[in-house]
């Protein structure tokens, strides 16, 4: 059995781009033999950056369970840069869903480790002009740095930026070798959590990703 520790940790927020109702939750969950883990669920704003260093000054963290459909691609970097300078795991179970901004945020992990089932999507930064979604050369760049920054090659930068804004690049235990970005499949029991299905109704998902709702429900059916 696990438990979750409330601190103050749970948080209404806005979608990076647009505006949005739903809700996203940092928390730390404590398992049987004391281990703690860090959640992060639902969109990842701006401000998740400060409460996810306060919920790492909480606790004795080694790991991050990440289930997440993306927003604020700066808070993720940033959420980022702290987990690999603790020189913290990331993980994304077989009922967890991680894409767009929360991909930035797992691929920092100082183990990146996926259970059996499980994979990560990648995309091309965007901005929004008269309701249009266009490719962000900036974005791109600063996504570029940051990956070289965690030490990955030329090629994990073209993985992890090439799809266009409405398309996802999937990465699992298959491709690996050929995106380079390395990861380990673990069989564990990492705490469970209710999945980003529950929290957020279809209409509050990324209207760049017309194809992002089908594309969970038949993944979560795998």
């Amino acid at each position: 059995m696990y438990r979750k520790q409330f601190i103050f940790l749970g948080i209404v927020a806005a979608l990076g781009l647009e505006a949005s109702a739903s809700a996203a939750e940092i928390q730390i969950l404590k398992g049987d033999a004391g281990k703690s883990y860090i959640s992060i669920s639902g969109r990842i704003e701006q401000q998740d950056a400060s409460i996810f260093a306060d919920a790492v000054r909480s606790s004795r963290a080694d790991t991050v369970i990440l289930d997440s459909p993306g927003g604020s691609a700066g808070a993720a970097m940033e959420i980022g840069r702290l987990i690999r300078a603790r020189g913290m795991s990331t993980v994304v179970t077989r009922s967890g869903y991680c894409v767009s901004a929360c991909g930035l945020v797992w691929v920092a992990g100082a183990r990146r480790i996926l259970t059996p089932g499980a994979r990560v999507g990648f995309h091309a930064t965007f901005t929004t002009r008269d309701n249009m979604r266009m490719e962000s050369g900036v974005g791109n760049a600063l996504i570029g740095r940051y990956l070289t920054l965690l030490n990955l090659p030329e090629r994990a930068v073209v993985f992890a930026t090439t799809a266009a804004p409405e398309k996802l690049n999937w990465l699992d235990g298959d491709n690996k070798g050929s995106s380079g970005i390395d990861l380990e499949t673990v069989e564990s029991d990492y705490p469970g959590q209710v999945t980003v299905a529950s929290a957020v109704k279809s209409a509050d998902l990324p209207k760049s990703l017309p194809g992002q709702e089908s594309e969970r429900l038949a993944f979560q059916k795998r």
